[in-house]
This record gives structure tokens, sequence and C-alpha cells, in this order.
């Protein structure tokens, strides 16, 4: 049987130090200096130029700003959140002001409890031309879904690893393709005998080309 607690929407409660958000039988802030955690992770962060930042289970938005201030253009701000309830918050908290006045392009938000999808919209809007991932921890949203998080992070990071290992074959091959095209010219016009155009529509089945 569930706790009644844990079946009740995020509560915003208001303290001396702002607001705080108690959600399934804990509070995602500090009741004292609800800000002070996550803002301090923020200015401690060295703005990393060409990295996908991760800015999990956002709330209330706390340090969002400071992010987006320090963010360099070659890297990327995604906030993610998969609790649907706290999405919700974040969006009516801070997220549509935030969007309506943003002109940045490297910044996106998305909400989902498939890693799968979040991954795609991730490679979508990024392309996952980074040289490295951090992840913040938001608030305590994240503890709450921590294997999601932590799963999405490392997936991310083994598309990461592909596609610079792709990009590095595709520049040494190419290097290597070149190389063989001047290598075997002479060749070419020395014996014709070996080498034939084929006619123009002429081909009825694949090729490969060694």
């Amino acid at each position: 049987m569930h706790n009644c607690d844990e079946c009740l929407p995020p509560r915003v409660e208001q303290t001396q130090g702002g607001d705080t958000v108690f959600y399934q039988n804990r509070y995602l802030y500090s009741k004292r200096q609800p800000r002070k955690q996550i803002e301090t992770v923020i200015a401690s962060l060295f703005p990393s130029e060409r990295t996908l930042f991760l800015f999990a289970s956002p709330t209330l938005g706390y340090g969002a700003i400071q992010m987006v201030d320090v963010l360099p253009v070659s890297s990327f701000l995604f906030f993610i959140e998969c609790d649907e309830q706290l999405g919700n918050l974040f969006e009516k908290s801070f997220w549509k002001e935030f969007i309506s006045s943003n002109t940045k392009k490297n910044i996106k938000y998305v909400c989902t409890r498939d890693v799968q999808e979040a991954i795609k919209q991730i490679e979508i809007q990024t392309g996952f031309n980074f040289k490295r991932i951090e992840i913040i921890r938001g608030s305590a949203g994240f503890s709450l879904n921590e294997n999601f998080y932590l799963g999405l992070l490392h997936l991310l990071e083994i598309e990461m690893n592909t596609f610079w290992k792709n990009r590095v074959t595709l520049i040494e091959m190419a290097r290597l393709y070149s190389r063989n095209i001047f290598k075997w010219l002479h060749h070419i016009l020395e014996n014709t005998q070996r080498f034939k155009v084929l006619p123009h529509n002429k081909i009825e089945k694949p090729i490969l080309l060694l």
C-alpha cells in the first residue's frame, strides 16, 4: 500500500530563503536556502567549450539562468525531466516564460520517461558533435529517478564515442582513397585495356568497386 503523500503532486512551499518543493515524502531543495546548492554547483562549473550539458530534473529552474549566462556558443544545454508532474512544474515555473524571450539556439528541453526518445531528441538537436558530456543535478528529483538519468548519460557517452570513431574513420579513409586514386592514375593511363567505361543505363545489378 502506497503512502498517501507519494500519490500527491509536487507541493511548492515558501521558506525564508525562497520556494522549495515537497514531493514523494521529501524536499527537493533545502528548506533553508533552496537555491544555494545548485547555484554553487553552477558557479563552480568552468564554461567548457563543445560540451553537452544535461540539466537533469530542473524542477523550479534554480541555477538555469546562471547556466545560460555562461554557456559557450559551441556547447549545448539540454534540460531533461522524466517525471511528468515535475516536468509540468518546471514548465509552469520557468520554461514557458524563459523560452518566450530566449533567442539562443543551443538550449532545449524535453520531458519523457523513454530513454531512447530522449536520446533521439538530443541527437536531432545536437548531432553529438561534442567533446564531452556534463550532467547537472538540478534538484533532488534526480535521486527519485537516478537510474533513468545515469542510464541516459551512459548511452549518450556511447553515442558520442561512436560519432567520433565514425568521424575519424571517414577522415582517415578519405585520405587513403585520395592517395590510392593518384597512385593508380598512371596505371590507368598506361593500360586502357584493363579499364572500361560502363555504358550509361546498362547497369542492372549492384557493383562492388575495390
